[in-house]
């Protein structure tokens, strides 16, 4: 598999580091609603379903700080359950910075011929209390942060949308307990890199794409 052969490369979550590797590596071509984000696996799927609709605005997110946790300001969608961990203001330059990306989206979604979406599931074993947070989220709503139920459905969403566009998905995990069910037409990748530091996970994607150019 190379990465060479696609079109664009969207990070699907469920954290910034796929948005970052990519970057690191030269192959962020555009800018998109999830590159700095924290989501759970149906957030995914709700965002796509609803065409980021709401993704960023007045109406669907707030302000949080977590003070409680960690002194961190940042913008919550509270209606499809996604932090927006690198803004801290809900303010109307961060409105239109992020209707551009959904826009970017869109286009890419419409115009492209091979997409590959990245869901990166590293985060599971993360100290990082706001990384980690979202897996404790799903887990209080009986779902395991690493099932990949409403990833599959989200790959099957935009294949059945976009008749013209092949939907390619590659999922990074920490080992095989991660996976509870692999499907044929998806893309299964780990790394050796040594779980050290606050970034490890970062350069855990960086390794997995760089062998993938």
């Amino acid at each position: 598999m190379s990465l060479n052969k696609y079109d664009h490369i969207i990070p699907i979550g469920s954290n910034c580091r796929i948005g970052m590797a990519l970057r690191d590596l030269g192959l962020r071509k555009k800018a998109f609603p999830l590159d700095w984000t924290l989501t759970t696996s149906k957030s995914i799927y709700e965002c796509f379903l609803d065409n980021f609709n709401n993704f960023l605005n007045i109406n669907s997110c707030r302000e949080q700080n977590l003070k409680h946790i960690i002194d961190f300001k940042h913008i919550i969608n509270f209606q499809y359950n996604v932090n927006i961990t690198h803004e801290p203001c809900l303010n109307t330059e961060t409105i239109e910075k992020y209707k551009r990306k959904v826009d970017n989206l869109h286009s890419v979604l419409e115009q492209s011929n091979r997409i590959l979406l990245i869901r990166n599931m590293l985060d599971c074993q993360i100290l990082d209390v706001i990384h980690s947070d979202i897996a404790r989220q799903e887990e209080k709503q009986g779902r395991k942060h690493y099932d990949l139920e409403w990833i599959y459905k989200t790959k099957d969403l935009l294949s059945e949308k976009y008749e013209n566009l092949q939907v390619d998905l590659l999922i990074i995990y920490y080992d095989e307990s991660n996976v509870l069910h692999k499907r044929k037409d998806v893309i299964y990748e780990t790394s050796n890199i040594r779980r050290v530091g606050k970034e490890w996970d970062r350069f855990a994607c960086q390794d997995i794409l760089r062998r993938m150019m």
